[in-house]
């Protein structure tokens, strides 16, 4: 009913021991895009839901991707250039190309429509454009319908925020963080270390606070948020934010 990714954490496993220890005594534990979801069971109430909210259900049926025909002969050095054109949309959209060659037999009824007018362009069997392609129609097409491809199909990066309630510094750094995610895109987790459940992290973390993590991964403690280091990686990962980008779970 919905697309994600199941990802499975054996805690018995060497190299999974933080995990062990902190959810040892509640499995099975849920994690969604690696915030805790539910413990001791799964909540499926929780997890339909932030499913709904994103708008990850599977519809019904899959609509094929729209085919954009090319009428065209061997001589015209424009439908060329039309084609070329088309390849190279190809990259950033789903369709498919179809090309029909007016002066062979069997096409003489698009011979005597469009023999004057060629290069001739369809979309979906309908009339897009004469002697050339409307680049600007044809993306608007493709774009209304939802046929961009998207630059990635992994989830978004999770900052973490290791904090505790009376930390004025970790406000800062969390206040850094939102900034930030008006340029980029990725997920603030905030683990309050004074928290029950949380001793792990207090144990390691409680005299090097704020700590952050990217993905799991140490970044930077003590003291004010590295924005450098995490602008850097976001970069490298492409999470730029674009007028349109939503990758999946």
């Amino acid at each position: 009913k919905y697309h994600f990714t199941i990802e499975k954490v054996d805690v018995s496993m060497k190299g999974n021991i933080m995990w062990k220890r902190q959810y040892q005594y509640s499995l099975p534990v849920v994690h969604y895009n690696g915030e805790w979801l539910s413990r001791n069971g799964l909540s499926e109430e929780k997890l339909v839901r932030r499913l709904r909210e994103e708008g990850w259900g599977k519809t019904a049926t899959l609509k094929p991707r729209p085919t954009v025909t090319l009428f065209t002969t061997p001589l015209c050095g424009l439908c060329l250039e039309v084609e070329a054109a088309m390849e190279l949309l190809q990259k950033k959209y789903h369709f498919t190309i179809e090309k029909v060659d007016v002066s062979m037999k069997g096409n003489i009824m698009w011979k005597r429509q469009y023999q004057y007018s060629l290069p001739v362009v369809h979309y979906n069997g309908e009339w897009l454009s004469r002697n050339g392609l409307s680049e600007e129609k044809l993306v608007r097409r493709l774009r209304e319908e939802g046929w961009g491809k998207t630059a990635t199909l992994k989830p978004r990066p999770t900052v973490t925020l290791f904090t505790t309630p009376l930390c004025g510094l970790c406000l800062e750094v969390e206040a850094a963080m939102e900034l930030l995610q008006k340029k980029y895109h990725f997920t603030i987790e905030m683990v309050d270390v004074s928290k029950k459940g949380n001793k792990m992290w207090k144990r390691k973390y409680q005299y090097s606070l704020p700590v952050v993590h990217y993905n799991g991964e140490w970044l930077s403690r003590n003291g004010r948020l590295n924005e450098e280091k995490l602008e850097r990686k976001l970069r490298e990962e492409g999470w730029e934010k674009t007028a349109t980008r939503r990758p999946d779970l």
